[in-house]
C-alpha cells in the first residue's frame, strides 16, 4: 500500500499495484476555530499497520490500519502552535517531525510524555528531510523554506548531534530537497525553489 495528504486535511491510502482507494480519512482540521478545513502536509508508513501523518493543526497522528475504517491511534501535539509540515519515519517506533517554527524534532512513539527526545533548530521552516545517505554516511538534507537548504549529521545509530555541516541560503523558498553522493565521492545536494519553480544543484560537501 502507499499513502498520501491533501490541503483540505485528508489522509488517503491506496493499493500501489491497482491504485485504487483503501481508506479514506479527515485526519487533520482546525478544531480550535470552528473545526475549519486546514492541509494535511505529510505522512508516512511507520510500518505494514500504521501510518502517521502531520497537519497545519499542529499535531502528530497515528493510525491503525487493520481497523475497517482509519482509526486514530495516538496524537501528539508540536512543541509549538505552528503546523507541522514533514513527517518521516527512522524505524518502527522513532518519527522525524519538522515544523513551520524551524524546529526539526526526533520522537519516541514509545514514551509516556509524548514530548521530543530530540530538538534542533534550523535555519528555516522544515518543509522537507532526504535522508538518503544517513545510514552510510550518516548525513541527511533539508529544505528549510526561506532558510534555504543545509546538510546535517543525523547521526542513524543514537539519533544525537544533529549538527549542520553545511549551508546555502541563495534560495527564494526552499521546498523539496534530494541529497547523493557523485562519482567523485562528494556529497551534492539538490534543492527545488517554490517560488520560482528552479531546480538548483549544489557540492556543499567535498571529501
Amino acid at each position: 500500500m502507499n499513502s498520501t495528504t491533501d490541503d483540505k486535511g485528508n489522509l488517503h491510502i491506496f493499493d500501489r499495484a491497482t491504485a485504487k482507494p483503501v481508506h479514506k480519512t479527515r485526519a487533520h482540521r482546525l478544531r480550535k476555530v470552528g473545526d475549519l478545513e486546514c492541509p494535511a502536509w505529510s505522512c508516512s508508513f511507520l510500518n505494514e499497520n500504521s501510518v502517521v501523518s502531520v497537519g497545519d493543526d499542529g499535531r502528530l497522528c497515528l493510525w491503525d490500519l487493520r481497523e475497517s475504517n482509519l482509526k486514530e491511534s495516538l496524537f501528539i501535539y508540536g512543541i509549538t502552535e505552528d503546523g507541522m509540515v514533514f513527517v518521516s519515519s527512522k524505524d518502527d517506533t522513532v518519527i522525524a517531525v519538522g515544523d513551520y517554527a524551524q524546529n526539526y524534532c526526533l520522537y519516541d512513539l514509545r514514551s509516556t510524555d509524548r514530548k521530543p527526545m530530540i530538538i534542533t533548530k534550523f535555519p528555516g521552516g522544515v518543509w522537507h528531510v532526504d535522508s538518503s545517505m544517513e545510514n552510510s554516511k550518516g548525513l541527511s538534507a533539508a529544505a528549510c523554506m526561506q532558510g534555504g537548504v543545509i546538510v546535517f549529521d543525523s547521526c542513524a545509530t543514537n539519533y544525537s548531534g544533529m549538527d549542520i555541516l553545511a549551508h546555502d541560503s541563495d534560495s527564494s523558498l526552499t521546498y523539496g530537497v534530494a541529497i547523493h553522493e557523485d562519482l567523485n565521492g562528494s556529497t551534492m545536494v539538490a534543492e527545488v525553489e517554490f517560488d520560482s519553480k528552479k531546480l538548483n544543484k549544489y557540492l556543499l560537501l567535498n571529501e
